[in-house]
């Protein structure tokens, strides 16, 4: 099961540079706005950090950019919205009868 992380989208709200286990559902939520590594090849991490470590623009270049993405799309706003949208077509008392969840 996988979809949206919380712990994702909280960490690229900071503004800091986001290293992410590589799975489809964290690339849709990250995008080009974190760097990638893979758990089953732990070097792949080190090799992130090696790179990373030194170089403050990039540092401050990927964590301006997960945190405009963050922003960009997961608001809670948005997100409530659509919720609202989502649910606004059921009756006031919920499903109809004979339905269940």
């Amino acid at each position: 099961m996988g979809g949206t992380h919380p712990a994702l989208v909280e960490a690229m709200g900071f503004g800091r540079p986001v290293l992410s286990h590589d799975t489809p559902e964290n690339r849709e939520v990250a995008g080009d706005a974190a760097l990638w590594w893979d758990a089953r090849d732990p070097a792949t991490l080190t090799r992130l950090l090696v790179t990373l470590l030194p170089d403050p623009a990039r540092r401050e270049a990927l964590g301006a950019a997960a945190r405009r993405r963050a922003g960009e799309r997961y608001r809670w706003d948005d997100v409530t919205t659509a919720y609202e949208a989502l649910l606004g077509g059921l009756p006031r008392g919920g499903l109809p009868s004979g339905r269940e969840c």
